[in-house]
């Protein structure tokens, strides 16, 4: 499982809901650190701590779109 997440976000994974409800529905084969956080980052690679303008917008559903279409080549092969 992959997630998109800003940099406060990051800094919570293991402590906030998909935790709590991996272990309500005691789904612990479900990887989901570090490793698994994309940072969205503006065009000049800064990662960007929320969306506040139409540029960073577009920011975001470029890196959305880029990963969905990364993903779906994977799951293609």
């Amino acid at each position: 499982m992959r997630d998109l997440l800003g940099i406060e976000g990051g800094r919570h994974i293991s402590d906030g809901a998909f935790h709590r409800f991996c272990e309500e529905y005691q789904l612990s084969q479900i990887i989901f650190d570090e490793s698994h956080i994309h940072v969205i980052t503006d065009d000049n690679g800064i990662a960007l701590a929320d969306i506040q303008t139409p540029e960073q917008n577009v920011c975001a559903a470029d890196t959305i779109v880029r990963m969905i279409s990364r993903f779906a080549t994977m799951i293609a092969v």
